[in-house]
């Protein structure tokens, strides 16, 4: 076999190869801009990870209530009437502080500060060549997206946590006035 021979072979190979890659990224690719930016968060893992910080969020709330509620009730004997007080201001605190947002909201915010940092016909490349030079600016993106993104639901969230935490102490303070259960005896 002679060197152009085997140099047109290798050629052919390349453009089938390219030609393929084009068919499969035509079946690929997601129709609007939307859908595009879904289809990466569906392969990045990114709805997951929203649905873990949601429960990491929950889970330190609650630990967080449950230790103001042992510390206000620490040397108090509760009758039956302030122990179902405190557990529904424990329940409105809860309902107050866990997953303000669903995670269709924090998808759209996502969305919105992700999408920005790329083209339709970049999107498309993700897609298809996520491991390329493309998936890098991906990377670099995300990283920048997710800095908006925390910073967005911090500042959108502060102000929840602090009026639930301060609105949770005050209706606990009020029980234990209310309630003036007797103190328990410590022992020697």
């Amino acid at each position: 076999m002679s060197f152009k021979k085997l140099i047109r072979e290798k050629e052919m190979k390349k453009l089938l190869i390219s030609v393929a890659l084009v068919f499969i990224s035509n079946s690929v690719v997601a129709d609007s801009r939307e859908e595009k930016i879904q289809t990466l968060m569906d392969v990045q893992g990114i709805f997951k990870i929203f649905e873990e910080q949601l429960e990491v969020a929950r889970v330190q709330s609650e630990s967080v209530a449950l230790q103001i509620m042992d510390q206000t009730a620490k040397n108090l004997q509760f009758n039956e009437k302030y122990k179902v007080r405190m557990e529904l201001a424990f329940n409105a605190y809860m309902g107050k502080v866990t997953n303000p947002w669903s995670v269709a909201e924090l998808v759209s915010v996502w969305m919105e500060h992700y999408g920005k940092h790329f083209t339709d016909e970049e999107l498309d490349q993700l897609i298809v060549f996520y491991t390329s030079e493309i998936g890098k600016k991906d990377i670099a993106a995300s990283q920048k997206a997710l800095a908006e993104f925390t910073t967005h639901f911090q500042k959108l969230g502060t102000p929840i946590i602090e009026n639930a935490y301060n609105e949770f102490i005050t209706e606990l303070k009020q029980a234990v006035i209310d309630c003036n259960c007797p103190r328990i005896q410590s022992s020697p």
